[in-house]
C-alpha cells in the first residue's frame, strides 16, 4: 500500500485587542507612556504529536474497544445493508501470552447472528448461535482478523486539531487502512474525528469510509469507544465440548450468506434436486428457476418448475409456471393457458421462492467441520455434518414422501448415514452467496441388503441480478442515455461489380451504451435484406424443444459410456479442484460428473464473465441487433449455428479440454471480468490499432519469468516448490505439448472458422443483395480475419466515418 506522509501544523495566535471607551475623548497626540503589550497564547499543539501521545497513553498491554459498524454495500445497482456491534478486548498485546475476547452481533435486516470468541494459548474458542467450535491459530493470524489498537495511520491523512487539543480531525486520506480493506481496494473518501479525554487518552473515534472493492462499492461508518478491558477472562470451563474444525471462519460464513440471500429482492436462482429410494423404487428429479425483480414499488416473481418422477406405477412429468407481475398472480401447467388466482399475494410468492432457495441450507447445529477454498473472486466452504444431521435428513425425506420414517424403519434391521456433506459458496468481495447445497446418502438394511436413500440439492444464485428483468418481462431493463456514445468499428465492403455488404464486429456483452449506436449503423441495418449473425441462440432453444434428433446431438455434452470426467483428466488433483470451482461458481449438479471438461470450463468462465456486474449478455450488441431485425421483420441468417459451435467445443481433444479446464479453475475471476471490460471500452472507442493489439494471439509457452513469479508467491509449501522445479526440469517437453494444444485450439476456434466466415461473406456479396454481416470482433481483426482476407480477395473494405 502506498503511503504518503502529510504533516500539517496549525499555529493559532489569539490576539486580545483593547477596546476604546466611547466616552473618552479622542487623543490627538501620542500617549506619553508606552502601552503594555499582552503576550500571545501558546500555539495549538501538533496534531500528529497529540495523536502519538494519546495512543501511548491508551496502552500497549491491554485495550478495549466497542465498535458500532453500519455498512451499505452496492452491487449491480442493489443495496445491501448490515449493522454490527463488536466488543473487542486485547490483553498482553505483542507477547506470546496474547489473549483476546470478541463479541460480535450482526443484523442483516432479516437475519441476525451472534459470534463470540476467546483467543488464548494458540487456540480460538468460538460460539456461533449457541454452537461451540475450536481451532488452532497463530496469534499474528488472529490479530489480523480484527482492528488493531491504533486504528488510524496518521501518515495517510491531513491532520488538524481543535484549539483545546481534545479533537483531532483526519481528512484528505490518501489510502485505506489495511484493516478496512485489502490493498487492491480503491479509496473514494475517508475522514475521521478522534476525541481525546481529559486524561489525554483516546475516548471516541468517528470514521466514515467509501471505497470500491472488486465488483462492489462500500459506504461504512465506524463509531469506536475505547475503554479499560478489565481482567483477563478465564478459559472455557468445558473445552472438550468445543468441536475442533479446520477453518473456523467457515462456521459463521454460512450465516452471512443466508442473511444476504434473505435481503435480496432482485435475483436469479436455479435449484436442481434429485431424490431416490431404492426400497420404495422411485426417483424424483426437480428443477426450479426463480427470478425476482424489484420495481421500486413491489417485487415481481417468475418461478418455472420442471418435475420428473418414476416409480413402479410408471413415469410422471410436469412443467409449471407461477407468475406474479404488477400485483396479479397466474399459474399455468404444461404450456396451457394461464389461470389467475387472486388469493396469491406478493408475500405468498416471496415465501415460496425463499422456501425453494433455503431448501439447500443446513443449520449450524448440524455442522462438525469446515474447509475453505479460495478461487480469487469466489470462496467455497465445504462442511462435514454430524450424525444427527443424517438421521434428521432421513426423517425429513421419509416424512415428506412416505408419511413418516416408521414405514421403512420397521422393515429395516439397521440404518446408517454414508454421506452428509454441505457446501456454501460466496463472492470474495461482497460475501453474497453464489451457491449452496448438500448431498445426503443413507442406507437401510433389509433382509441383509442395503437399500440407498439419497437426496442431492444444488442451488445457484445471483443475489444482485442484472438479468431478472429480461427473464420476467421478456425485455431488457430501460437504458439510460450515456454522456458519451460509442463509436465502434464499422466497415463498408464493396466489389468492382457493385457488390455491397456492411461488416460489423460484435462483442457478446454490453451495457446501456450498446443501445445508442451511431445512426449510420441503424440506417445500414434497416436498409439490408438480412442480418447475418454467428448463431441464433433463441431459435436454437426453440428447435431443441421440438426436434428430438437435435436433442440427441446435444447429448455430446456428456461422456455416458466413456466414464465420468475424472477418467479423462490426467492432471493430478485437477478433478477435485475443478469440482470445487464448479460448485463455487454455481455450476455443479447431480449429473455434472458426466459432462465433458469443456462444459465445466464454459460454466466457470461464464460465471466470471457476469460477476463484474457491469456488462451483461442481454445488452450485448448481437442481442440488440437481433431485436431490431425482428421488430422490423428483417430476416435473421446464421453464419454458423449454435449446434456447430457446441459440437466444435465438445470435439476438442481431451488434452485441450483439460488445458481449458485448468485455465478456468486456476484463473482469477476479477482478471477475467476486468479484461472483458477493458476490451468493451476499446470496442466503444473504435480504436482499430488498439483493438488489433489487444486481440493479438499470445504464446502459450511457460517461461522462466513465469516460474520465478510462481516462486515469489507467499505461503508456498515444499510440495509447491517441488512441483515448480519439476516444471522447470521438463519445460521444453511441456512447451512442445502446449504448442500442439495451441495449434488445435487456433485451428478450430479461429483459422477454420475465419475461412468459413470468409466464404459466407463472399457468398453474400456475390448474391447481389446487401447483407448486414455481424460477427465477433476477433473474426474481423485477426491476421486472417475478414477485414484482411476480403481485401486480399479483391474487395474494398472501408472504415465508416460517423457524422
Amino acid at each position: 500500500m502506498k503511503k504518503s506522509t502529510i504533516w500539517i501544523v496549525l499555529l493559532c495566535l489569539i490576539f486580545c485587542l483593547a477596546g476604546c471607551d466611547s466616552n473618552t475623548p479622542v487623543q490627538t497626540t501620542l500617549p506619553t507612556t508606552t502601552p503594555t503589550t499582552e503576550a500571545p497564547t501558546e500555539p495549538a499543539p501538533d496534531a500528529a504529536e497529540v495523536y502519538r501521545q494519546a495512543m501511548e497513553l491508551l496502552g500497549t498491554d491491554a485495550v478495549g474497544m466497542n465498535l458500532d459498524i453500519d455498512q451499505t454495500m452496492t452491487v449491480g445497482g442493489q443495496k445491501f445493508t448490515s449493522s454490527s456491534m463488536q466488543k473487542v478486548r486485547y490483553w498482553n498485546i505483542g507477547t506470546e501470552d496474547f489473549v483476546a475476547q470478541v463479541e460480535d452481533s450482526t443484523d442483516l435486516v432479516e437475519h441476525f447472528y451472534a459470534v463470540n470468541e476467546l483467543y488464548s494459548n494458540g487456540n480460538i474458542y468460538m460460539e456461533v448461535n449457541d454452537c461451540l467450535f475450536t481451532a488452532e491459530m497463530e496469534a499474528e493470524d488472529y490479530s489480523s482478523r480484527y482492528p488493531g489498537t491504533q486504528l488510524l495511520d496518521p501518515a495517510l491523512y491531513t491532520l488538524s486539531i481543535s484549539d483545546d487539543g481534545k479533537t483531532i480531525s483526519f481528512t484528505e486520506a490518501t489510502a485505506l487502512e489495511s484493516w478496512i480493506a485489502p490493498e487492491e481496494a480503491e479509496l473514494i473518501h475517508a475522514e475521521a474525528t478522534l476525541t481525546i479525554s481529559e486524561e489525554n487518552k483516546p475516548r471516541k473515534l468517528d470514521l466514515t469510509v467509501e471505497y470500491i472493492y472488486g465488483n462492489a462499492s462500500f459506504d461504512i461508518t465506524y463509531v469506536v469507544y475505547y475503554y479499560d478491558p478489565g481482567e483477563i477472562p478465564a478459559m472455557p470451563e468445558n473445552p472438550e465440548e468445543y468441536i475442533t474444525v479446520t477453518d473456523i471462519d467457515g462456521m459463521w460464513l454460512s450465516e452471512v450468506a443466508y442473511g444476504y440471500m434473505l435481503q435480496s429482492k432482485q435475483y436469479t436462482a436455479r435449484s436442481v434436486s434429485t431424490m431416490q429410494s431404492q426400497a420404495a423404487g422411485f426417483l424424483v428429479n426437480r428443477q426450479e428457476n426463480l427470478n425476482a425483480y424489484n420495481t421500486g414499488k413491489s417485487v415481481d416473481y417468475l418461478i418455472e418448475t420442471s418435475i420428473y418422477a418414476m416409480d413402479s406405477s410408471g413415469d410422471f412429468q410436469q412443467e409449471t409456471t407461477d407468475k406474479f407481475i404488477d400485483g396479479k398472480y397466474t399459474f399455468s401447467a404444461d404450456g396451457g393457458e394461464e389461470q389467475p388466482n387472486g388469493a396469491v399475494s406478493s408475500y405468498v410468492m416471496e415465501t415460496a421462492a425463499t422456501g425453494i432457495m433455503t431448501n439447500g441450507t443446513i443449520a449450524t447445529s448440524y455442522l462438525s467441520n469446515a474447509e475453505i477454498t479460495s478461487f480469487g473472486s469466489v470462496i467455497l466452504v465445504e462442511y462435514t455434518c454430524n450424525e444427527e444431521a443424517g438421521e434428521t435428513m432421513q426423517d425429513f425425506i421419509c416424512e415428506e414422501y412416505f408419511g413418516g420414517a416408521d414405514a421403512i424403519n420397521d422393515l429395516a434391521s439397521a440404518y446408517k448415514t454414508n454421506v452428509m456433506d454441505y457446501y456454501v459458496a460466496l463472492e470474495s468481495y461482497t460475501l453474497l452467496p453464489t451457491a449452496w447445497g448438500y448431498l445426503y446418502e443413507g442406507a437401510h438394511t433389509i433382509e441383509g441388503n442395503d437399500y440407498i436413500l439419497m437426496e442431492q440439492v444444488d442451488i445457484s444464485m445471483d443475489m444482485a441480478s442484472l438479468t431478472s428483468h429480461e427473464t420476467i418481462y421478456e425485455e431488457p431493463m430501460a437504458d439510460v442515455e450515456p454522456e458519451e456514445k460509442p463509436t465502434p468499428l464499422f466497415y463498408h465492403v464493396t466489389g468492382d461489380e457493385g457488390q455491397e455488404m456492411w461488416l460489423f464486429g460484435t462483442i457478446h456483452v454490453g451495457d446501456d451504451r450498446t443501445a445508442f449506436l451511431p445512426q449510420e449503423i441503424y440506417d445500414a441495418l434497416l436498409s439490408s435484406v438480412a442480418l447475418a449473425v454467428e448463431c441464433d441462440s433463441e431459435g436454437f432453444d426453440q428447435q431443441m424443444e421440438e426436434d428430438e434428433s437435435l436433442q440427441s446431438k446435444v447429448s455430446a455434452l456428456y461422456y455416458y459410456s466413456d466414464g465420468p470426467i475424472s477418467e479423462h483428466l490426467d492432471t493430478e488433483d485437477l478433478y477435485e479442484d475443478a469440482k470445487k470451482a464448479l460448485k463455487a461458481t454455481g455450476g455443479y449438479f447431480y449429473n455434472s460428473d458426466y459432462q465433458k471438461a469443456s462444459s465445466w470450463s464454459s460454466s466457470i468462465d461464464n460465471f466470471y464473465l457476469a460477476q463484474g456486474r457491469k456488462l451483461v449478455r442481454e445488452k450485448g450488441i448481437e442481442s440488440r441487433l437481433e431485436r431490431i431485425a425482428k421488430e422490423n421483420e428483417i430476416p435473421l441468417w446464421e453464419v454458423e449455428s449454435s449446434l456447430f459451435q457446441l459440437q466444435m467445443l465438445l470435439g476438442f481433444s481431451d488434452n485441450l479440454q483439460e488445458f481449458q479446464l485448468y485455465s478456468s479453475v486456476y484463473s482469477n475471476g476479477k482478471d477475467s471480468w476486468e479484461s472483458t471490460q477493458e476490451l468493451f471500452e476499446l470496442w466503444c472507442a473504435g480504436d482499430e490499432a488498439a483493438l488489433i493489439e489487444e486481440l493479438a494471439r499470445e504464446s502459450w509457452e511457460i517461461t522462466e519469468e513465469d516460474l520465478a513469479e510462481m516462486e515469489a508467491q507467499e505461503d508456498l509449501t515444499d510440495e509447491d516448490r517441488e512441483e515448480i522445479q519439476k516444471i522447470r526440469e521438463n519445460m521444453e517437453t511441456i512447451n512442445k505439448e502446449l504448442e500442439k494444444i495451441r495449434k488445435e485450439y487456433i485451428a478450430a476456434m479461429e483459422t477454420d472458422r475465419n475461412l468459413g466466415m470468409l466464404n459466407k461473406a463472399i457468398e453474400y456479396l456475390e448474391s447481389g443483395e446487401t447483407v448486414f454481416y455481424a460477427v465477433g470482433l476477433a473474426h474481423l481483426l485477426a491476421e486472417d480475419g475478414l477485414v484482411t482476407t476480403l481485401r486480399e480477395a479483391g474487395y474494398t473494405v472501408e472504415l465508416v466515418t460517423y457524422q
